[in-house]
């Protein structure tokens, strides 16, 4: 064993960083910020994928809190010098490796066979066998792997993302209850996955992902919370005020959808359900037989009726279908923005081609005409000049210049 002031130098001297995820920290860096958010993260990494941090073949022996020696976390610094680490190090098939085998692989001094017939005991203990090995971990195994080859940041990203089950399933049991319909798993995921293709606005995405995950405070949730006397609805209070209510089934809100409804059928100049699977939750399948494009700008519409009604969540009434035609409007022009850029763009470059153009070509011209005015002007005193010469010369001969 190791005196407390020199466990965290053998640490950083001998193990990489990864090491202090499952680590006790010493005293005096369990304020450092990277490596107590480190740990925190790791932790709420675990618990999302159910995964034990500290008891796994990826995890780190040395401080390990759910390893314990005299009820303290151990570090043996001739063991860390030697290479062993993990858990894993200590496992051969499905048994722990005998003392020979540790010796022979990582070169483990004889005197050390008391240190290994502790850390036997131990696991013996922790794990009820030596035959019983710890549980695989993929994620800390491919960290490891991936730690080191440079652009971590990126990998461990999409690490976590492939590993990640976010499990939906009582979202949709509620959904189903209140809707009275039964969703299928790949329905669900599909609800789940047109919640990103509703909108280019991220606002306007967390608006859908807020109604599919029940995040808004219907009357009634304010009632149980006891934020609210009644929990009936705050425009027409004679229902109760549940989330579907507010989004669906209030009057209020069924002359809005209605009338949103009938000025997309005129548009479109075809019919599609009228049901809370699409209008609430955007569910794709009801639309299944509109053509692609005209479904894409269907999911807009409704998604901006949705919109409006979370914007006047605890309104007394709701917008009038002009503001939702104007707004409809608005993201229309937003959409076509780039478009329009590129075009000013195009336009903006020809013109200022062409204005350059006739400004050169006129100063051009000008100067032309200006240099044979020069040569004019230049012709016509020589020619005077030599006229004058031809006179004098003449008046000479004759006689007839007087001074």
């Amino acid at each position: 064993m190791l005196p407390p002031g020199s466990t965290f130098k053998v640490l950083c001297d001998a193990l990489p960083p990864l090491h202090f995820v499952t680590a006790t920290l010493p005293k005096e860096t369990q304020t450092n910020p990277i490596l107590a958010n480190m740990q925190w993260i790791w932790k709420r990494i675990s618990i999302k994928l159910k995964f034990n941090l500290h008891l796994n073949l990826s995890a780190y022996i040395w401080l390990n809190p759910k390893l314990k020696i005299d009820k303290k976390p151990f570090l043996w610094k001739e063991w860390v010098e030697k290479g062993i680490t993990l858990l894993g190090d200590l496992y051969e098939d499905v048994t722990v490796k005998s003392f020979t085998e540790l010796k022979q692989q990582y070169g483990l001094s004889q005197h050390q066979i008391w240190s290994y017939f502790q850390i036997r005991h131990l696991l013996t203990q922790t794990f009820g066998s030596a035959s019983i090995t710890p549980p695989s971990s993929d994620v800390l195994s491919k960290v490891i792997k991936v730690f080191g080859t440079g652009h971590e940041a990126s990998k461990y990203y999409r690490l976590l993302l492939k590993n990640f089950i976010s499990n939906t399933s009582g979202l949709k049991s509620a959904w189903e209850t209140d809707i009275n319909l039964t969703f299928t798993d790949e329905e669900w995921e599909n609800i789940s996955k047109n919640c990103r293709k509703m909108s280019g606005e991220l606002r306007t995405r967390l608006v859908q992902f807020k109604i599919i995950n029940r995040v808004y405070w219907s009357p009634l949730k304010l009632h149980r919370a006891k934020l609210r006397d009644s929990p009936n609805c705050w425009r027409y209070g004679g229902n109760v005020g549940t989330l579907l209510h507010m989004l669906w089934s209030c009057l209020a809100t069924q002359i809005f959808w209605f009338n949103i409804y009938d000025n997309i059928k005129l548009i479109l100049e075809s019919d599609f359900p009228f049901c809370p699977s699409l209008f609430v939750l955007g569910d794709p399948l009801p639309l299944k037989d509109v053509p692609s494009a005209q479904a894409e700008w269907v999911q807009s519409a409704l998604m901006l009726g949705r919109k409006l009604i979370v914007k006047e969540w605890k309104a007394t009434s709701l917008p009038s279908v002009r503001v939702w035609f104007s707004q409809l409007g608005i993201v229309a022009v937003s959409a076509s923005e780039p478009m329009f850029f590129i075009l000013f763009i195009y336009f903006y470059y020809i013109y200022i081609y062409l204005f350059f153009y006739f400004i050169f070509f006129t100063f051009f011209k000008l100067f032309l005409f200006v240099c044979l005015l020069l040569l004019q002007c230049v012709g016509v005193f020589r020619g005077w000049g030599c006229v004058c010469v031809w006179v004098s010369e003449k008046e000479k001969k004759d006689g007839l210049l007087h001074l």
